[in-house]
């Protein structure tokens, strides 16, 4: 929608958070290109923790998860089911916490 565009921009914690303050009552979708969540899952854990909202729906992309690995398990966040997209490269992949 022409009128939330403009919404859409790099954002900080400090910005995310007085950002996601007037958005408490509506669905919130956080996206991030994370170049292997295995590799980063506990500075995205702690950056979720810090954020003001609890969004409904995050977005991985380059999560690099392999097909027929196990790591899935090691990168659940609690109350979220994950659906995702492996790879078979040593880039690509998709990831949503729902």
């Amino acid at each position: 929608d022409q009128e939330n565009a403009s919404v859409n921009k790099y954002f900080d914690i400090h910005d995310i958070n007085r950002y996601t303050e007037d958005c408490l009552n509506n669905d919130s979708y956080l996206h991030l290109n994370i170049s292997s969540l295995p590799y980063h899952f506990e500075e995205f854990e702690l950056l979720i923790n810090e954020m003001n909202i609890k969004f409904d729906i995050i977005g991985i992309t380059e999560s690099r998860l392999k097909k027929n690995v196990s790591q899935i398990v090691k990168l659940n966040l609690r109350d979220y089911k994950i659906e995702h997209t492996p790879t078979e490269s040593s880039y690509g992949g998709s990831l949503l916490y729902i």
